[in-house]
């Protein structure tokens, strides 16, 4: 009654809402940041970490994005 390596298992519901509100608010930060040309430096410095978070959030949560690792080392570089 193991699981297999073949076996897909989905995350939980929790785990999902929680995917899905990181996915929506990644969104709004990088929307944010194409809109603010002309931004505070603090400001937009803050959102890339944040960023920077949201991606980390969603790998520990097991999203793998395609360039997810480089992503976010630019963005704290």
């Amino acid at each position: 009654m193991g699981v297999t390596g073949g076996d897909i298992v989905a995350p939980p519901t929790a785990t999902r809402e929680l995917l899905a509100a990181l996915s929506t608010t990644e969104k709004f930060f990088w929307a944010c940041l194409e809109s603010s040309q002309t931004g505070s430096v603090l400001r937009i410095r803050e959102a890339v970490k944040y960023l920077a978070l949201i991606r980390t959030y969603q790998t520990s949560l097991g999203i793998k994005a395609k360039n997810g690792s480089t992503v976010t080392a630019t963005l704290l570089g």
